[in-house]
């Protein structure tokens, strides 16, 4: 089994996220936090089963994105690493995600 390390930014993401979907419905934030975690694991094994995301900034190469399993609306995003993933990023998708990596 591969691994995945969750990056400082992603971590606070998912508490964001958490809070904001805890707000209407707290069972579902614990399902959330449960979704991105089994996600984070499918990725470490399957590395490559996400879609290429191509940012502005050469920071983020080799940035890939999937959906958070059972909550469509979050996306993260992560980059390949040699013993599973890094994840960078766990985003709502409606946010302006250019914005977020490609600062100006």
């Amino acid at each position: 089994m591969k691994h995945y390390f969750v990056s400082n930014p992603a971590e606070r993401d998912l508490h964001e996220c958490a809070i904001y979907i805890g707000r209407d419905n707290p069972r579902a934030a614990a399902r959330f936090i449960d979704a991105a975690f089994d996600t984070f694991q499918r990725l470490a094994d399957l590395s490559e089963s996400g879609t290429p995301y191509e940012a502005i900034s050469q920071a983020f190469h080799g940035m890939r994105r999937s959906l958070v399993n059972g909550f469509e609306k979050y996306l993260i995003f992560y980059v390949p690493v040699s013993d599973g993933v890094k994840i960078v990023r766990v985003i709502q998708g409606s946010r302006d995600i250019e914005r977020i990596f490609n600062p100006s």
